[in-house]
């Protein structure tokens, strides 16, 4: 990483300093103060990113590792909170869980800076790379897909289960210290040094309930001893924001303090029956343990019915496809998760198939008949008849017009393959679709040098086509098992349907001559069946991919 310029601002921090923002880099000290600005002979700090009563956060630069860092720092006093936040330093730098940051054994120091607070308690940890929930709330106001928060929740229990196990309650999770981990899209939770024994008493007592305390149980907020119940109250409530996209405060009912959410969007029963749990205002009422809420969560993944969430119209924006936020990928095939492997996941596996098969012929469809104009009617046939005549051989003899056509069928049905996805990395979306051009492009070239055999030719084209269309729905350590099985499955139904003449061999061939000498000559004949191969095509590889991704979750779960 690039150093910081040396005319970049600094930040002091100590909490009584009157300047604390100082224009340079070079400084050693504070000129106001006198706090040193080399912390720990290593970290500067640059920004303040937040402050309470307890914990001040900063964006430090590490001179040693010459990248930027996070930097906690304490500014209460009393013994019991000093205590906690080393414990919290010396849980952190001994753990390797994905969802936590990463922290150094040898990350903790003191600073002195006299006045009030003599000495300021300090510890550095990992500046994540990502977003935070409360940035996807912001994107989408009208809620987000059950499917993802289903797996974010899981992935925050199974980190809350790692700190519970060390006598560590984080005590305080809100969407903007939950983050999602831009190279692997895993939950990360963040903003420790309010966190507290398992059996500690909150050090800040009394306040009133604002927008960040309504993430926190009534008996947190007051005083009373927390136990985990805490932090899964915190997570139910944040899982609730994500689904409704509104704040907890907005839909708490005055009188019993219970949230009235469940009217406002579809999702399914078990999940809202969850979430009500986690959020009940008596902990006595809430799942005692993270293993508990773990168990409750891959219950219900495996009996999970899909329901697609329908925000009300009332609301200014529905959430739409844009990226993968899960380490685990929320697709519409798979929400059958490994432990689902039974007849209800098989029913949803199918119906989820059919959805997709009509998103697939209606993209790929449109897509035929805007490439079929293209080349036949539109004013720039004559243009194109003109510059594959210009082609030199051998190209001439490979490249026609009709290339344009398998091209352009070939990115609406991988736009119709997206829908495979509840999420769409946005700005993957020329590339998934270009890469379906692509393959079908080179299905084309493939098909010009065949010479005989038309139907094994046809057949073998289609899986070409189809491994470049299905290649990056599955991670990559199946991979092996995805595309042989997509690939080979479409060529052996193709071969099915052109022997059967369920795809009219004969005019395919017409439309598709080996040669660029053959006259093109349009007919809705033509059309027809053109429409027929590449609606089949798409179909086919789109089923394909779902029995392999079956196939790779019950190859998961038997590992």
């Amino acid at each position: 990483m690039r150093e910081p310029a040396l005319n970049a601002a600094a930040h002091c921090i100590n909490p009584d300093c009157q300047r604390p923002v100082i224009r340079s880099l070079t400084a050693r000290i504070c000129p106001t103060c006198k706090t040193t600005l080399r912390l720990n002979d290593r970290y500067i700090p640059l920004e303040q990113l937040s402050t309470n009563r307890q914990t001040a956060t900063y964006r430090v630069y590490d001179l040693h590792a010459k990248a930027e860092a996070v930097m906690k720092v304490l500014i209460e006093t009393h013994p019991q909170a000093v205590n906690a936040f080393h414990y919290t330093n010396k849980v952190l730098s001994s753990m390797r869980c994905p969802g936590l940051p990463r922290v150094a054994v040898k990350s903790y120091f003191v600073i002195p800076v006299g006045g009030a607070v003599p000495t300021l308690p300090c510890f550095v940890m990992e500046k994540i790379a990502g977003k935070s929930l409360q940035a996807v709330i912001a994107e989408y106001p009208g809620g987000c897909p059950d499917g993802w928060v289903m797996a974010w929740l899981g992935q925050m229990v199974e980190t809350l289960k790692f700190l519970h196990s060390r006598q560590l309650i984080h005590g305080n999770l809100t969407p903007d210290n939950v983050f999602l981990r831009d190279e692997t899209d895993q939950i990360v939770l963040i903003g420790f040094g309010n966190s507290k024994y398992l059996t500690g008493r909150p050090a800040l007592v009394g306040e009133s309930r604002s927008r960040s305390q309504a993430y926190k149980p009534t008996e947190q907020i007051t005083g009373v001893d927390v136990n985990e119940a805490a932090d899964l109250f915190a997570v139910g409530q944040i899982c609730i924001h994500l689904l409704t996209g509104l704040h907890p405060l907005e839909l708490e009912d005055k009188r019993t303090g219970r949230l009235r959410w469940r009217q406002r969007i579809r999702v399914n029963s078990k999940f809202a029956d969850l979430l009500d749990k986690l959020t009940h205002p008596n902990p006595e009422q809430r799942p005692k343990t993270a293993i508990e809420v773990r168990a409750m969560v891959a219950e219900i993944s495996a009996k999970k019915e899909k329901v697609k969430s329908t925000p009300p119209a009332s609301r200014s924006k529905a959430p739409k496809p844009a990226r993968r936020y899960s380490s685990q990928p929320v697709t519409v095939m798979q929400d059958v998760r490994p432990a689902a492997i039974q007849f209800p996941a098989i029913a949803q596996f199918v119906s989820s198939w059919l959805q997709v098969m009509v998103n697939v012929a209606l993209t790929s469809t449109i897509a035929t008949v805007i490439g079929f104009w293209l080349i036949f009617y539109s004013p720039l046939r004559g243009w194109l008849d003109r510059f594959f005549a210009s082609l030199s051989n051998p190209s001439a003899t490979l490249l026609n017009p009709v290339l344009l056509l398998f091209m352009i069928a070939g990115v609406g049905t991988s736009w119709g393959l997206m829908h495979l996805r509840k999420s769409v990395h946005t700005r993957n979306f020329w590339l998934r679709t270009g890469l379906g051009g692509i393959g079908y492009g080179l299905s084309w070239i493939s098909w010009q040098r065949a010479s005989e055999q038309p139907i094994q030719a046809l057949a073998q084209i289609t899986a070409i086509a189809a491994i470049f269309l299905t290649f990056d729905l599955c991670s990559l350590p199946y991979m092996l098992i995805h595309l042989p099985i997509t690939g080979l499955g479409t060529l052996l139904t193709m071969l099915v349907l052109l022997r059967s003449q369920f795809l009219p061999v004969d005019i395919l061939y017409a439309l598709f001559p080996i040669t660029s000498s053959v006259p093109l000559l349009p007919s809705t004949e033509l059309l027809i069946a053109c429409v027929k191969f590449f609606a089949s095509l798409g179909i086919i590889a789109c089923f394909w991919a779902s029995v392999s991704h079956l196939f790779v979750t019950v190859l998961h779960k038997a590992k």
